[in-house]
């Protein structure tokens, strides 16, 4: 090993014992959020977001309560789909390290992660009727503008003024 190549491995190292540490520290703090201060960043995410979208779209109290029944129901959805992703995980690169792919147990875990969904899907789906119906037909024509802009590519980025 020459002498660069020692000096970045030692800087790889202490870089790596330094992100330990801070992780460990909870005063630290940054990068990581503080142990168990997950549920307080995601609130203010979804405040923040609320806020936001309120504004957009000129939402009563009563419409961004509604809002914000959905984001949690999706929320809990996306955390149903993610409850096992590490075994998720594990057992698919223990399928791809295989010579042949088991296509029977593929289909296991694919069918495990639908049955997941599908459990979550109604209530979902409840949750944004009960939004989109709370709009009026102003409110609802915002949004579709404000979705079609958005949507498929736009990043953000739009012509229409909302």
């Amino acid at each position: 090993m020459n002498k660069t190549e020692s000096m970045w491995t030692g800087g790889i190292a202490g870089a790596s014992f330094i992100g330990a540490v801070a992780a460990a520290i909870p005063e630290a703090g940054f990068p990581f959020p503080y142990p168990g201060s997950e549920d307080a960043v995601d609130l203010q995410r979804m405040d923040r977001f609320v806020a936001q979208t309120g504004a957009r779209l000129r939402l009563t109290a009563a419409q961004q309560q509604s809002l914000r029944v959905l984001l949690q129901r999706l929320q809990r959805a996306s955390q149903a789909l993610a409850a096992d992703q590490d075994a998720s995980r594990t057992g698919m690169l223990d399928l791809l390290a295989a010579p042949r792919l088991d296509q029977h147990a593929s289909l296991h875990m694919l069918k495990a992660r639908a049955r997941a969904a599908e459990a979550e899907a109604p209530a979902v789906v409840e949750a944004f009727a009960d939004f989109h119906d709370s709009l009026d037909e102003t409110q609802r024509t915002r949004l579709r503008t404000f979705l079609a802009t958005r949507m498929y590519g736009g990043f953000g980025y739009s012509d229409v003024a909302i």
